[in-house]
């Protein structure tokens, strides 16, 4: 009975350590927008929040203050999604700006957003906690 549980604890280890690890490939564009978001980020409980972000062609580094459509999406900890917007204008200070109210930030929890930006020809995203 030992050996037998001897045999089955080695076969079992032996798929463990021999388990393909998980492909994990970064996909480097030479076209499309690069996002910056300024790295302040600091969000209280129950107050608004302005969202910024600047959009830069990649190839040039030319900002990108028209032209192109930003979608930005908010996700509260559950991966509920508690906030949509859009906005095809930046402003005088290259800004594109999502004024977020103090109902997306009722509690204390980790935030996920996600930012895609588009032209009729090129694109590009973000994405962060």
């Amino acid at each position: 009975m030992n050996k037998l549980l001897l045999l089955f604890i080695f076969l079992f280890s032996i798929t463990l350590v021999s388990a393909v690890p998980p492909v994990t490939t970064m996909q480097q564009f030479t076209e499309g927008y690069n996002i910056q978001i300024p790295q302040d980020n600091v969000l209280k409980v129950n107050e608004p929040y302005s969202f910024k972000f600047h959009v830069f062609n990649i190839t040039n580094g030319v900002p990108k203050t028209s032209g192109i459509s930003c979608d930005f999406h908010l996700y509260d900890g559950t991966g509920i999604e508690t906030f949509s917007g859009t906005n095809s204008l930046a402003d005088d200070e290259g800004d594109y700006i999502f004024n977020l109210t103090k109902g997306n930030f009722s509690k204390v929890d980790n935030i996920y957003y996600f930012i895609r930006c588009n032209s009729s020809t090129l694109g590009g995203f973000s994405e962060s906690i």
